[in-house]
């Protein structure tokens, strides 16, 4: 395959040796994430080692299981590439992509009413420009349409930056580092949809109702509940494990908001 060209011992020995970092760096996106939603300090993320290892695990398995399916369809995957698959059905996975990135990228911030509408809007132009060959004309069939669109369309030239990065990394490597680019906006966004929809929190009881939000090695973040809200206040109180027991038990409060 193309991409597999640059693939040699040291790219081989290179891409093992920073799996860890790999899985290091996804796991603390993740936490920053589920962090964010609560407003807890960057500063107090300490990824453990069990997720990490998770984490390592699960995206060797994943970056695997593309690379499997991307051999198992490897002339598809270049003949929609080079926008040979078809004139409907090239758009419809420019559609898919663009609604694949949307999505992405409003996580980030959970997205609300307005986002989700401005994404509808975008995702309406971008339908309508990609078959607008289509709708200006009416002689043939929209598949005829398109393609005499397509053919008429010049090939664009290739990306100076993308053309020099492939040489300078190999295609491979190239490939792994997008691969793990799109894997972290997905790991910040399972972070973000984690706090959003979590129901079940430790509790501390007491004269004012504490839950757990996080905890990070002996570190436990606690906040004040007020449970009729489902919300939580801005103030964190850092609580280290020691010798003094906290009596936590499960509740269902959630999912929390932060109240501001």
């Amino acid at each position: 395959m193309p991409f597999l060209a640059g693939l040699n011992a040291a790219s081989t020995a290179l891409l093992v040796a920073t799996a860890p970092a790999v899985g290091y760096l996804l796991t603390w996106v993740h936490l920053l994430g589920y962090a964010n939603q609560f407003d807890i300090p960057h500063d107090l993320i300490a990824p453990q080692l069990g997720d990490v290892l998770a984490t390592t695990f699960g995206v060797g398995i994943g970056i695997l299981m593309i690379f499997s399916v991307t051999l198992m369809f490897e002339t598809r995957v270049l003949r929609w590439s080079r926008g040979n698959f078809g004139p409907i059905e090239g758009r419809i996975g420019l559609i898919l992509i663009a609604t694949a990135l949307a999505l992405l990228l409003a996580g980030l911030s959970w997205p609300s009413g307005q986002q989700v509408l401005v994404i509808g809007v975008l995702l309406v132009i971008v339908v309508i420009g990609a078959f607008w060959p289509a709708l200006r004309t009416r002689d043939g069939t929209v598949r005829d349409r398109l393609r005499r669109a397509d053919a008429a369309r010049r090939e664009p030239p290739p990306s100076p930056m993308v053309t020099e990065l492939q040489n300078r990394l190999g295609a491979f490597l190239f490939t792994v580092a997008l691969v793990v680019f799109l894997v972290g906006i997905l790991a910040y966004d399972a972070g973000s949809v984690e706090a959003h929809t979590t129901k079940d929190f430790l509790v501390l009881d007491g004269s004012t109702p504490e839950v757990v939000l996080a905890t990070y090695g002996d570190t436990v973040i606690l906040a004040s509940l007020d449970r009729s809200k489902r919300a939580v206040t801005p103030e964190l109180v850092i609580v280290k494990i020691g010798t003094t027991p906290l009596r936590l038990h499960w509740m269902s409060v959630g999912p929390l908001t932060v109240i501001h």
